[in-house]
């Protein structure tokens, strides 16, 4: 066992030592000393004429008189005389001819504040690069390398910014970055990052250098907030280019005004997309595409696809959907508009359907047979009138009657020449929503099909 303690130097005492009391009582004026060390001056060379029990002094690199030959010690006055202290890291003072804290770290002196505040210590970007050895709070990594760890240091809290671009892998255990994901940083980006007991890294902050000083960009990739607030009338970037989101009116308002959210995909663009729902109880909402590209609705769809499940746009109390253009579908003959349980009332048009008629997309092109024929001649007998029963349910004796054929009919008519309407297009069976089969024809085909039974029988008639 040494005589003394490693940093303090305390006397101690031997084993099977009795107790003494001058030896006790050095340890207790050393430590006494240094605990809450608070010092009349630094870097004096020459000792005061009359110093005072319990004063200390930081002394200079040529002391004189009683400090001769104790250069940059802590020299304290007890019971008229001096005493020395030779610092070690981590001692702390008070110097109070200058109303600063300073601190002892590495063999130099440095004012407590500027740990805090000073410049930033550069190092170079690597696999692992070592912000404990940094050695200072506020960090700067130059280079271009990908950075897989910030070294081992525990407890540790650095500010860092990031000279150029580059990648921050995450890692949930040793480099755990917000969002979940590794980042592309650039330049001029900052983060702030804390290290546990393990020396495994937390970001606890991440912001963006193009971004809004307002915006606090904290997400990785596409910026996502989770579980944020955003208060009334808040204007985020306004006028700024590339990841803007500008927000309108809050809940919480003094007047009437339209709310916009905008999106920016490409820098120098007012906006690219624009939603907008203007002031009032009776605002309009409205979807704003800015350019010629494709506005769509994806439902669990991969983006860029145009996949996904079915949209449902629901207008209330009669509302008119209205389309300033044309209305196309996405793949060419592979979409219906309506379903057998979702059907429209009325389809209103200046001229009819044009189907495709080209030769050059069918094949099997033949003549009607003569069951075909007969089936024919049979349904041009069957037409009826008939009033639809929701429709006299809606509105009683004022339905009004309905002129055509009968699906269970045509099907009875194929059936009489053994024939199965089902394998003709004029004749349509789809299930509903709950399975249950509606029956359907196709009036164009159908007009067709009784013509030619009609012409046919009309030869027979002009060659008698």
């Amino acid at each position: 066992m040494s005589d003394d303690t490693p940093r303090l130097k305390l006397p101690q005492l031997a084993e099977m030592q009795e107790m003494n009391a001058a030896t006790i009582n050095e340890a207790f004026a050393q430590i006494d000393a240094v605990s809450g060390l608070s010092l009349r001056g630094r870097f004096v060379d020459t000792p005061p004429a009359s110093p005072a029990d319990g004063d200390a002094y930081l002394t200079g690199g040529a002391p004189t008189g009683a400090w001769t030959g104790q250069a940059y010690k802590i020299a304290w006055c007890i019971d008229g005389g001096w005493r020395f202290q030779i610092p070690f890291d981590g001692l702390t003072a008070f110097v109070e001819s200058e109303a600063t804290h300073i601190v002892y770290r590495g063999g130099t002196w440095t004012q407590l504040g500027a740990l805090i505040g000073g410049v930033e210590t550069s190092i170079a970007s690597a696999t692992t690069c070592d912000l404990g050895a940094a050695g200072a709070l506020c960090v700067l990594i130059t280079g271009t390398s990908a950075i897989t760890g910030f070294g081992p240091a525990s407890n540790t809290l650095r500010l860092v910014r990031f000279a150029q671009g580059l990648t921050l892998a995450h890692d949930p255990v040793s480099l755990a970055l917000l969002g979940g994901a590794s980042r592309i940083v650039a330049a001029g980006d900052c983060g702030i990052y804390v290290s546990d007991a393990s020396g495994n890294w937390r970001e606890r902050a991440f912001f963006r250098a193009a971004a809004d000083p307002g915006d606090a960009a904290t997400k990785s990739g596409a910026e996502t907030l989770t579980n944020k607030t955003f208060g009334p009338a808040m204007a985020s970037g306004a006028g700024a280019s590339t990841g803007v989101v500008t927000f309108g009116h809050g809940a919480a308002r003094s007047g009437d005004g339209d709310a916009v959210l905008d999106l920016h995909a490409q820098a120098g663009s007012d906006y690219d997309a624009r939603i907008v729902r203007t002031a009032g109880a009776n605002g309009v909402l409205d979807l704003i595409q800015n350019g010629s590209g494709r506005m769509r609705f994806l439902t669990n769809g991969a983006v860029g696809t145009g996949a996904g499940a079915a949209i449902a746009l629901s207008l209330d109390n009669g509302q008119v959907a209205r389309f300033g253009g044309d209305v196309l579908p996405a793949v060419d003959n592979a979409r219906n508009l309506g379903a057998a349980a979702s059907r429209f009332a009325n389809i209103y048009a200046a001229t009819g359907a044009i189907n495709t008629s080209d030769a050059g997309t069918k094949q099997d092109v033949r003549a009607l047979s003569a069951a075909e024929m007969a089936v024919a001649r049979r349904l041009a007998s069957d037409v009826r009138l008939f009033r639809f029963r929701d429709a006299v349910a809606a509105k009683g004796d004022a339905a009004r009657l309905h002129a055509g054929l009968l699906a269970q009919d045509v099907e009875a008519a194929f059936a009489a020449e053994g024939l199965d309407a089902r394998r003709y297009g004029l004749f349509c069976a789809d299930a509903d929503e709950n399975g249950q089969t509606i029956l359907g024809l196709r009036p164009d085909e159908l007009a067709q099909f009784v013509i030619a039974g009609l012409a046919a029988r009309l030869t027979a008639l002009e060659a008698a």
